[in-house]
């Protein structure tokens, strides 16, 4: 194997495993505004974009080996983006009362 693709492969890892932990933050910031204003944030849904990027993210640093075409990467990436858009919002708008 050669070395390019290693570091490549370390750098996906790393990327979606932080864009995986910017999304488990979103998780605690929902728990913890459930905890203390007592209102239903869905918080345990959090945890399937980190998984979607986590996955996504290794399909591309051990199978794919490029930036572009694995599919199955490409589909756990996009879903877990949707997913996170649609409950970033959702938070957002119980956290601040629909307010605009």
């Amino acid at each position: 194997m050669d070395w390019m693709k290693v570091v490549n492969s370390v750098l996906v890892i790393y990327a979606w495993g932080i864009a995986a932990l910017l999304s488990l933050t979103l998780f605690l910031i929902a728990r913890f505004y459930e905890e203390k204003a007592g209102q239903r944030s869905y918080y345990q849904l959090f945890i399937i974009p980190s998984l979607l990027f986590l996955v996504g993210g290794v399909r591309y640093a051990l199978i794919a080996g490029d930036l572009v075409g694995d599919v199955a990467g490409d589909v756990a990436l996009f879903l877990g983006g949707l997913f996170l858009s649609i409950l970033s919002y959702f938070l957002f708008n119980l956290m601040t009362g629909g307010r605009r």
